[in-house]
């Protein structure tokens, strides 16, 4: 969705849902993603459009150990500057369009790594012994 400045004069409440399913598919830990609420304020002020945003979605996340689906819940509140200063976080455009801003948002708030709940006892290698030379220099002294 995009938002034309001259509407912007005011401060514009917002409440949209974004679908994101297109453009997961080339995403190898993303299995699924429901959509994307995001609320809140948009605010034109000193050439500068200030986003107050909070965000809500539940994408499907690969496991690290098994690759079974693992649904996170994600929500989470980003503010974002566009502007034509340096400071700014992004190039002030008319209009200006959430939907990739939203969806680079998400990307890097998703963990790297998450577990399913069957996993976290598996173990892929068989746990190591010390040479029997050395097996007692991990029991602490009895003085």
């Amino acid at each position: 969705m995009v938002w034309h400045l001259h509407d912007l004069r005011d401060p514009l409440d917002i409440d949209v849902t974004f679908d994101y399913r297109k453009s997961v598919e080339t995403i190898d830990d993303i299995l699924d993603i429901g959509p994307a609420r995001v609320t809140g304020t948009l605010t034109y002020k000193n050439n500068a459009v200030t986003a107050d945003l909070s965000i809500d979605v539940t994408p499907v996340l690969a496991c690290a150990k098994t690759l079974k689906p693992v649904p996170y819940p994600m929500a989470f509140d980003v503010m974002l500057v566009f502007s034509d200063d340096l400071d700014a976080d992004f190039a002030l455009t008319d209009p200006i369009g959430l939907d990739e801003v939203v969806f680079g948002c998400i990307m890097s708030e998703k963990p790297y790594v998450v577990h399913h709940p069957d996993a976290l006892n598996i173990s892929f290698e068989k746990k190591r012994e010390p040479h029997p030379a050395f097996s007692g220099l991990d029991k602490p002294d009895k003085q």
